[in-house]
């Protein structure tokens, strides 16, 4: 299993589409960046043809939160780019499983990947 800690969360889909095209743009490729060098030292000699994702968004508050509006596109984008999985479709990974938890003192994102 590849698991791959960033200590920053991605934006939900509220705050996605209020963002201008360009600040989307940034984001996205950072993102992407940031996963593809976090993964260097896990990656597999080559992608996975099927894969299980698991996402764990560590927020700093209780607050409730709809988990389909974290689809975390960007991050999948980023473990394509990384050369973890083949592709980013559904017959690849089928459908990433989310999961909000709360860390007061370390909000993070945590990708957790393995071969099916």
């Amino acid at each position: 299993m590849i698991s791959i800690t960033l200590y920053d969360l991605p934006p939900s889909l509220n705050e996605w589409q209020n963002l201008h095209s360009m600040e989307k743009h940034r984001r996205k490729k950072q993102t992407e960046h940031d996963v593809y060098y976090a993964s260097y030292n896990q990656r597999p000699e080559k992608p996975y043809e099927r894969a299980k994702v698991r996402i764990k968004l560590y927020f700093p508050t209780i607050r409730r939160r709809d988990e389909r509006n974290y689809d975390c596109k960007w991050l999948i984008d980023g473990l394509v780019t990384a050369k973890i999985i083949k592709d980013d479709n559904i017959d690849v990974i089928g459908r990433p499983e989310v999961q909000l938890k709360y860390d007061k003192y370390k909000p993070r994102t945590v990708i957790e990947v393995w071969e099916v």
